[in-house]
C-alpha cells in the first residue's frame, strides 16, 4: 500500500511540475528585466553617465525679415521680468535659443553666425548677473535649474567650439572672444 501512496504522491508532483514548467522560466525572465532595468536607470543617475542637453527650437532666425520683431518681444519680457530667478530662467531661454540659432545659420551667414553666438554667450553673463542679484536678495534657485546651468554652459562651450572648428578662416578668431565669455561663465556657474 505504501507503494501505491508514493506512486500517485510522484504522478501528482509530475501533474503539478508539468503544469507550471512556465514559473521558473517566467520567474527567470522577470528577475533579467529587473536587472537590465535597475542598471539602466543606475547609469542614468551616475556620475559618470553622459548629460545630453536639449536646446529649445529657435524659431524665427536673424536672416528674416520678422526677426526685429521677435527681439522687441524678448525685451519687453525681459522688462517686465521683475523676479529675479524668473530673470535668470528668461536669460537662459534667450542665450539656448540664440546659441541654436547660430548653429542653424551657420552654413549660410558665417558674420552672422559669430554674432548670434556672441549674444548667446553674453545672455549667460546675463544670467550670472541675474543670479547674483538673487543671492543679494536673500534669494535661492533651485537644484534642478543650477545642474541645467551648469550643462548650458558646457553645451554652449561644445557648440561654440564646433562653431570655431568648422568656420572659414576669416571668421575663427572671431569666435575666441565668445568661448572666453563662456569659460568666464562656466567659471562661476560651477561655484554655484
Amino acid at each position: 500500500m505504501s507503494t501505491i501512496l508514493s506512486e500517485e504522491f510522484e504522478r501528482k508532483i509530475s501533474d503539478f511540475l508539468s503544469k507550471f514548467k512556465i514559473i521558473p522560466v517566467a520567474t527567470l525572465l522577470c528577475l533579467i528585466l529587473f536587472f537590465v532595468f535597475f542598471f539602466h536607470n543606475l547609469s542614468q543617475q551616475s556620475v559618470f553617465a553622459v548629460q545630453e542637453y536639449q536646446l529649445p527650437y529657435p524659431g524665427i532666425l536673424p536672416d528674416n525679415p520678422l526677426y526685429p520683431a521677435k527681439v522687441v518681444r524678448d525685451r519687453m519680457m525681459e522688462f517686465f521680468t521683475r523676479e529675479p530667478l524668473k530673470k535668470s530662467e528668461l536669460y537662459l531661454l534667450f542665450a539656448d535659443k540664440r546659441i541654436n540659432m547660430a548653429q542653424f545659420i551657420r552654413q549660410t551667414n558665417w558674420s552672422l553666425t559669430e554674432e548670434t553666438a556672441s549674444k548667446a554667450e553674453k545672455y549667460l553673463l546675463k544670467l550670472q548677473d541675474s543670479l547674483v542679484a538673487a543671492k543679494n536678495m536673500g534669494l535661492t534657485p533651485t537644484g534642478s535649474f543650477i545642474k541645467k546651468v551648469k550643462l548650458a554652459g558646457k553645451a554652449h562651450n561644445k557648440i561654440l567650439k564646433s562653431l570655431k572648428k568648422s568656420a572659414p578662416s576669416e571668421f575663427k578668431n572671431k569666435f575666441d572672444s565668445s568661448i572666453l565669455l563662456n569659460e568666464q561663465f562656466q567659471g562661476y556657474s560651477n561655484g554655484l
